[in-house]
């Protein structure tokens, strides 16, 4: 038996470059004249999986020739220079991307003595490229979405608020009433979905606040009991000690509604979701390979199912807005983007491992803040009130505006109608003086709601702002109005919870 060869000697004073070219993470191989491996270096072995014996004396077809074939091995057998992106096959079978650059070597005569060529492994920055791309669609998506909730927050208002006032009229003609419900409802299930677009677009309005995860988990683990059944048993794994996190309780517990309620369809015939919690540091190479990903001090909330799992392909699109394995029936395919739109609002990410058989675990990762959790306030109950001041109101959409003239007017107010900004300055300074609360959307044509405010209130002494919109960017902005603006009102609203915040602001005029 032949002794397996052996890498070749070279000259002492050439040790130095043999030790660097050892050492590089690129990937070299060296050809003879007759075009058979003469040297690979320790990367390229690494990358490929291939021990020397199987390369040196053969052709470089074992590594990018046969079914890969193209290019670049018909520029070796041509012993031309060449440059590019080309697969390579591993030792067991597999293929990976690689950049090439291939170039001949010559003798002292200056004929073709061999070749080399130098490779470096593009699946990471594959993988990285791919997921900066579906990164770029989403937010594409998202800010069309979010235009789309816009639009349809204001005609369910509208719907939700006519609704209303239409039960009212009727009471006492219970068949009529059966229809005012189905109507309500069929409303509240748009406003629901209006919602889930809006978290997708991370443009969700958000209450943000220092949290502790535990507590989130153990306040909402009793619904999720009663939401997974009996055949599935869940498990909670709750670190001591845990760090906080800034973020809106609500939507958190959102976030694991919607991933049990993906696991239990995943177990159809039972099984074990278990939601655990921990405090974890990532460093510069999980960054690194996670596109959007800072290194720091993170809160781990891992939620993992024993379910049927997912392929590749499933895994790779389970982010993307109305994509479902489910029946029509079943799902609208908004959970995991609602998800992941979450997360990513609260400043996060959000991964999957996931194998045919073996189950999905889906791990969030939330910025840590060196800051205590508040006490929780008591609630109070409030009922709307009317009153008798003077409310200038603002808004572009004619439906939302009739309705809201109504509802205002029906509680006693006094109510000035703007459709635009422009015609709300318009009014004369005499009767300007006398409106006690600006009521206005924040996004109209040509002049936007805090713009007019600010303009307002250098005229008007006193005078209240409450800004209303579907947008969460503009939930910050009325903030930066001044101490007159204090309170925010989101797309869709109630009568009631109009009436309640107009009263709120009015009752607390200095």
């Amino acid at each position: 038996m032949s002794a397996a060869p052996a890498a070749p000697t070279v000259p002492a004073e050439h040790g130095r470059l043999l030790a660097a070219i050892e050492q590089s993470s690129d990937g070299v191989l060296v050809l003879d004249q007759d075009r058979r491996v003469s040297y690979a270096n320790g990367a390229l072995l690494r990358m490929s999986g291939f021990e020397r014996e199987r390369l040196y004396g053969n052709p470089p077809s074992v590594l990018f020739g046969g079914p890969a074939s193209g290019t670049l091995p018909a520029a070796v057998e041509r012993g031309s220079a060449w440059s590019g992106s080309h697969p390579a096959w591993t030792a067991d079978g597999r293929t990976f991307e690689a950049e090439w650059a291939v170039t001949p070597t010559l003798d002292a005569d200056g004929g073709l003595s061999g070749m080399v060529a130098v490779a470096r492994d593009r699946t990471r920055e594959r993988a990285l490229e791919a997921q900066v791309a579906r990164i770029q669609r989403l937010e594409a998506l998202g800010q069309f979405s979010a235009g789309i909730a816009h639009d349809f927050n204001n005609l369910l208002a509208a719907i939700l608020g006519y609704a209303g006032m239409l039960r009212d009229a009727i009471a006492g003609d219970d068949t009529a009433a059966r229809d005012v419900e189905e109507i309500v409802a069929a409303a509240d299930r748009g406003a629901t979905l209006v919602r889930q677009l809006v978290a997708f677009s991370r443009r969700q309005i958000t209450r943000p606040e220092v949290v502790d995860l535990n507590n989130v988990v153990n306040e909402v683990a009793p619904m999720l009991r009663r939401l997974l059944g009996e055949q599935v048993h869940l498990q909670t794994n709750l670190a001591g000690g845990l760090g906080h996190v800034l973020a809106d309780a609500g939507q958190l517990e959102q976030v694991l509604v919607n991933l049990a309620g993906n696991a239990r369809d995943a177990m159809p015939g039972g099984g074990r979701l278990t939601i655990e919690t921990t405090n974890v540091t990532l460093d510069e190479v999980y960054a690194s390979q996670h596109a959007g990903v800072n290194p720091g001090r993170y809160v781990l909330l891992a939620v993992s199912d024993t379910g049927i799992g997912m392929d590749a392909g499933t895994l790779a699109q389970m982010f993307h807005p109305f994509f479902t394995t489910k029946g029509p029936e079943h799902g609208t395919g908004l959970g995991l983007a609602t998800v992941h739109g979450i997360v990513s609002q609260a400043g996060g990410h959000v991964w999957a491992y996931s194998e045919l058989g073996l189950g999905t675990s889906f791990k969030v990762y939330l910025p840590r803040v060196d800051r205590s959790v508040a006490s929780p306030a008591a609630g109070v109950s409030v009922q709307p009130v009317g009153g008798t001041e003077t409310i200038m109101l603002v808004e572009d959409e004619p439906a939302l505006r009739s309705l809201m003239a109504r509802v205002l007017e029906r509680a006693g107010y006094r109510v000035l109608v703007a459709p635009h900004p422009h015609a709300a300055l318009a009014t004369p300074p005499g009767v300007l003086d006398g409106v006690a609360l600006l009521l206005t959307d924040m996004v109209m044509p040509d002049l936007s709601g805090p713009e007019l405010a600010a303009i307002l209130l250098d005229r008007v002494r006193g005078l209240r702002v409450l800004c209303m919109s579907g947008y969460a960017e503009q939930s910050a902005a009325y903030q930066g109005l001044g101490a007159a603006v204090t309170d925010f009102i989101a797309k869709p609203f109630t009568a009631e919870q109009l009436l309640v915040t107009i009263r709120g602001l009015l009752d607390a005029r200095s």
